[in-house]
């Protein structure tokens, strides 16, 4: 477990580890983070709580969905939950994970607290090694990552909104994508450890 700690410690979404009965296994540094500040979550007697008992109920019911749906392949579901004294709501992805020998008494989930904000830096050695994004290109692609308008991108670079469709159009083809939001998934999930490496 220690080893799998040190790889979800560099992830800068909070992750949990927890069992059927809501037990923390274990949770990176992130999630201990969130958990302290006690803004709707928080532990209790070891165990994930969240602030409502509906909010509890709903949890549970996609603890238990979750664990129903994994023979079946369908292994991910979501749940939102209150904030305390904050805006929004917290957005969950849960993961059933198999379990050992079998014995689906004993599963593991994955919890994933999905994080609002994009991640704000991008692997640039890792862009220019993968898909030889030039360093104007990996400007473009960043811009895209925080929503940015291709005007904002243009007037932030210093140059026509025509240049910077062409960057777009190229980070597509080097990239292997057909769209502006297949280029920020793709770019969000290569930017989830930047934070932590």
């Amino acid at each position: 477990m220690a080893n799998r700690g040190r790889i979800l410690d560099r992830l800068e979404d909070p992750v949990l580890l927890i069992d059927q009965r809501r037990n923390i296994l274990y949770g990176n540094a992130a999630a201990g983070r969130v958990l302290r500040a006690k803004g709707g979550l928080e532990v209790r007697a070891g165990r994930l709580v969240v602030a409502t008992s509906s909010g509890n109920a709903r949890l549970m019911q996609t603890l238990t969905d979750c664990k129903q749906a994994a023979p079946a392949g369908n292994k991910i579901r979501g749940v939102k939950l209150p904030r305390k004294s904050a805006r929004g709501h917290w957005l969950m992805m849960i993961s059933a994970l198999d379990p050992p020998d079998g014995d689906t008494d004993a599963r593991i989930f994955i919890v994933h607290l999905v994080s609002r904000v994009p991640p704000r830096q991008l692997p640039v050695a890792a862009l220019h090694d993968l898909f030889d994004l030039t360093h104007r290109e990996v400007e473009v692609a960043s811009g895209l990552l925080r929503y940015e308008t291709l005007r904002d991108i243009a007037e932030r670079m210093s140059c026509s909104h025509e240049t910077i469709r062409s960057y777009v159009k190229r980070i597509f083809r080097k990239c292997e994508v057909r769209s502006q939001s297949g280029l920020i998934a793709l770019l969000h999930r290569l930017s989830l450890l930047t934070s932590r490496c």
